[in-house]
């Protein structure tokens, strides 16, 4: 029997939280993301998070996908609101007009 432990920590920011990102070309192009923000009750909390170069062009490049495909279907989304918008327009328009 294989027995494995696993803890998850998720954290939510809104769009005040701080973000900071550094490459060093000192450790081998280690990658830094940094993320910090306040609490209600007024204490900071900081996220740092290290990874290899490679793993953080990635990451850049998943996020770049996944930004892209969000946008694309929002645009859809409008689209069809507005196609419904339209349609209905011209339906009451024609409805006045008989």
């Amino acid at each position: 029997m294989k027995v494995s432990e696993t803890k998850t920590t998720v954290v939510s920011f809104d769009n005040s939280v701080y973000t900071n990102t550094y490459v060093s070309s000192y450790n081998g192009g280690e990658t830094e993301f940094k993320f910090s923000d306040y609490r209600d009750d007024g204490s900071e909390y900081k996220i740092n998070i290290n990874v290899p170069i490679e793993t953080a062009r990635a990451i850049l490049a998943e996020l770049q996908q996944d930004i892209e495909g969000y946008d694309a279907a929002q645009a859809k989304k409008q689209a069809e609101k507005a196609a419904e918008l339209v349609a209905k327009e011209a339906e009451e328009a024609e409805e006045t007009e008989d």
